[in-house]
Parts: structure tokens; sequence; C-alpha cells
């Protein structure tokens, strides 16, 4: 079937991408867990499978925090991340990027924390966006990381404020040169983090139970594990029924179950298939707009 034109329409659905606001469904429960365990300063690890939905969980508890001046907020990626060096490097722009949006004062404060590593300070004008960032010096010295993994804890205390530390693609470190000893080293340090609460997640579960879940490993009992669920068949249902006829189109909420259960309640297919679907959709989607688009 022929693809309407939707190009002036706004499009309901989101995959590919993590989703907020009006694309973020279903996850009462795991937001107030989440919330909780942040407000607590509880240290968190969230365990599913890939495109769960997990990176879209933490970005959307982090946003209800966002206007809480109590709180610094740091995200770090570190799925490009390929040793320890480059996780300093990520891990240290994220820490004061959440502290200030000005250079001027990004620069003066990681001079002040982490001026014995010879910072270099870059700067990115897209036209729309000033980025900036610091990259750190490791080489020929023998550098101690400890101003670099006590670095939020020290602000934190400082400024009289909690930092919350979120790290996705955790895993990514059992590819270092020596994983079991880095996680010791993190491990030392942040267990002793009274300001600091950190929640650690990533795409590969088999390797995120056996960083958490296995007794002899150093992350073992480093704090709560959330497992996630599968979002309730109902509550996906009446969502692409609602998203459908937010943008001025039909499906019947027994159509869109059985779209839910093709995809075996897959947040993210659900949402790959029910976007194509309704591309396909001039006014009613029917089943056979639902079969072509799988």
């Amino acid at each position: 079937m022929k693809e309407t034109d939707n190009f002036d329409l706004e499009m309901p659905f989101a995959y590919g991408k993590v989703a907020e606001n009006k694309d973020f469904v279903g996850r009462e429960k795991d937001i107030e867990h989440l919330l909780t365990n942040f407000k607590g300063h509880i240290n968190t690890t969230i365990i599913s499978p890939r495109r769960w939905g997990k990176t879209s969980l933490v970005q959307h508890v982090l946003s209800m925090l966002s206007k809480d001046k109590r709180y610094y907020l740091a995200q770090v990626d570190i799925f490009n991340c390929r040793n320890e060096e480059q996780f300093y490097d990520s891990y240290v722009n994220a820490i004061m990027k959440a502290t200030t949006t000005k250079f001027d004062a990004f620069s003066l404060a990681v001079k002040k924390y982490l001026g014995s590593f010879g910072p270099k300070f870059s700067v990115s004008d897209d036209g729309q966006q000033v980025d900036f960032s610091v990259s750190l010096d490791f080489h020929d010295r023998n550098y101690s990381v400890d101003e670099i993994l006590d670095l939020p804890q020290r602000i934190a205390k400082e400024k009289g404020k909690k930092f919350i530390v979120c790290i996705d693609e955790f895993q990514t470190i059992n590819e270092y040169n020596d994983p079991l000893g880095f996680q010791r080293k993190l491990r030392a340090h942040w267990q002793l983090h009274n300001s600091v609460s950190y929640c650690l997640y990533g795409s590969k579960r088999h390797m995120l139970m056996d960083i958490f879940g296995n007794y002899e490993m150093p992350f073992y009992r480093f704090g709560d594990i959330m497992f996630l669920d599968k979002i309730p068949e109902d509550v996906m249902s009446k969502f692409v029924v609602k998203r459908f006829k937010d943008t001025g189109k039909k499906i019947s909420i027994e159509l869109a179950t059985k779209l839910v259960r093709m995809v075996s309640l897959h947040p993210y297919y659900i949402q790959q298939l029910a976007q194509q679907s309704w591309l396909r959709t001039a006014d009613v989607c029917s089943e056979e707009i639902v079969n072509s688009a799988l």
C-alpha cells in the first residue's frame, strides 16, 4: 500500500531515539522507583533487554528533577570510550557541564579541580549552539585518578548540593585492558561518596548481570538493581490508539492490541510498527495496513 502524504503532520511515534514527553509511556512504577532512589541517594543499576527503554526512563526522571536546585545532574555515555583515559575524559566533561553552562565558569572550575592534568579546552559553534569540552593529559606521568573519581563528591560537598551521576553503556568497561582492576578502582571511590548517587545501566544484559550480580565482582551489591518488565499490553494498545487520534487518524483498540502482540510487547518495535502503519494510513488503519508495515 502506498504511503500517504504526511509531511505536514507531526510524527506520532518515536523509535531510534530517546522517547521524551508524550512519547514516553507506561512506566509509572519504574518512574516512582527510580525517582525515590535518586532522592534517597541510593545507587541504582537498571537491567533489561536491549531497546527496552532504560535511557528514556533515566532521562524522564532526570527531567523531573531538572529544576530542583538541590541537585547536579550528570549523564555520561561511555559507548565510544575504549579505555580508561577516554572514560575519564567523558566523565569529567559530564560532571563539569552539570555544574555550569558558561564556558568561563567551566574552564575556571576544571583548572581549579583538575589543573594538574594539564587540561586542554576546545570550543565549537555550529551557528545555533556553542559547545565546549576539555581533554586531560594522561601521558608521560604517574597520575592519580583520585581527583577525577572524587570530583562529583568534592563539588557536591563544597556547593552544599547532591550529585546524581548516570552512566549509560556501563558494560563497556569490560572491554578495557584491566576491567577487573578498573572496577575495583571505581568501587573503592564511589562507595565512599555520601553526596553522590550513581545510576549505571547499559544494553548488554548478560555483561551487566556479571558485573552486578556476581558475588566475586567488585560491584556486587553496589546498590539497588531494577529489572524493567514489559509495559502492560492494555497500556501500549491505548497509547497507539491515542497517538493515531491525536493526529487525526483512527485505529481500533482491537487492531492496536493485535499490533502490540505482533512484536511481543517490545516497546521499540511497537513504536516502529505503529509509525509505519500510521504512515500508510489515510484515515482509518486496517489489518491489511498493519500487515503490510511488518
